[in-house]
């Protein structure tokens, strides 16, 4: 009796190309599309993490404006000023010696407790960088700030305080600088160390146009007075105080919420990046700007 070789089954046949690997074709292709759904997708998360530090930073100086009308409550309806050093009794000049910074200033009324003096603790130092006291996104790209292993980070939060609160669509006039002794400021560092002024509330006039702190590269958003074409520099990189810095200079941190353009060491470059940064504005209300043009206003009460 002849026996043929069984022949496989058409189901064992199929079974067995469902066991068969990819193909090293099949691999390339499917990691290939793997690879632009993540360059698509990663540049979106990242727009969505930037936007939502965009609010929490928008949320953060609204509750400085709370903290701002508590001072003025304990002090004569004043606003705290950018610095103040101690005055010498005789010159009347501020001396660079017991620096508070109107973070300091401010510290009491979100906190509860006053400022510390010296030094955080360990536990304090990651609170207060945690705190609406420091923008969200600032805190992210400056790792290098630590409050607790140099106390003089304290007030480099990435917020800018306004220390012209004097100017008026005609005033100075014609178009200058404000004088000193009506700048927020008694500092030794700052016009020689004259005494500048705490202005009231009820002083400041335009208050739902003026603004009182914003995203800035400097504890204060130094200006300088734009020409008649109304131009600005282009924004320094670092923290280097604008104050006089003609023509149109100024410490906000306009890329903060948008895209960096690039730089020649020195500045960013005028054309390219996205403008977007945050504003506190004296009234209590917060927005965000897209144009230089915009802040000078809220500074210069005019532009140009």
């Amino acid at each position: 009796m002849i026996h043929t070789a069984a022949q496989p089954s058409s189901s064992s046949r199929s079974s067995e190309r469902n066991r068969r690997g990819f193909t090293l074709v099949e691999l390339l292709v499917v990691i290939g599309i793997i690879a632009i759904l993540i360059s698509v997708l990663l540049p979106t998360l990242g727009n969505a993490r930037r936007a939502a530090a965009s609010v929490k930073c928008l949320s953060n100086l609204k509750n400085l404006h709370n903290a701002f009308l508590m001072y003025a409550g304990d002090f004569k309806n004043c606003t705290p000023c950018g610095r103040q050093d101690d005055i010498d009794p005789i010159t009347k000049l501020a001396l660079n010696q017991n620096n508070r910074y109107w973070s300091d200033m401010i510290f009491p009324y979100l906190f509860r407790r006053p400022a510390p003096i010296n030094a955080f603790t360990q536990q304090d130092a990651a609170a207060y960088q945690a705190s609406v006291l420091w923008c969200p996104t600032w805190v992210s790209e400056h790792p290098e700030l630590n409050v607790y292993q140099n106390y003089n980070d304290r007030f480099k939060n990435g917020y800018g305080f306004n220390i012209y609160f004097g100017f008026k669509p005609g005033y100075p006039s014609p178009d200058a600088m404000l004088p000193a002794t009506q700048q927020a400021m008694y500092s030794q560092v700052w016009n020689g160390g004259i005494g500048g002024k705490y202005w009231k509330r009820n002083e400041i006039s335009n208050q739902a146009e003026r603004m009182i702190v914003a995203d800035a590269n400097l504890w204060i958003v130094g200006m300088g007075i734009t020409n008649a074409a109304g131009d600005f520099l282009g924004q320094a990189v670092g923290s280097v105080s604008e104050h006089n810095a003609t023509p149109g200079g100024m410490n906000y941190d306009r890329f903060r919420h948008g895209k960096y353009p690039k730089n020649d060491g020195t500045r960013f470059l005028t054309k390219g990046g996205i403008i977007a940064y945050n504003v506190l504005y004296f009234d209590g209300h917060a927005s965000s700007l897209n144009s230089v043009q915009d802040g000078y206003k809220a500074i210069r009460q005019r532009y140009p």
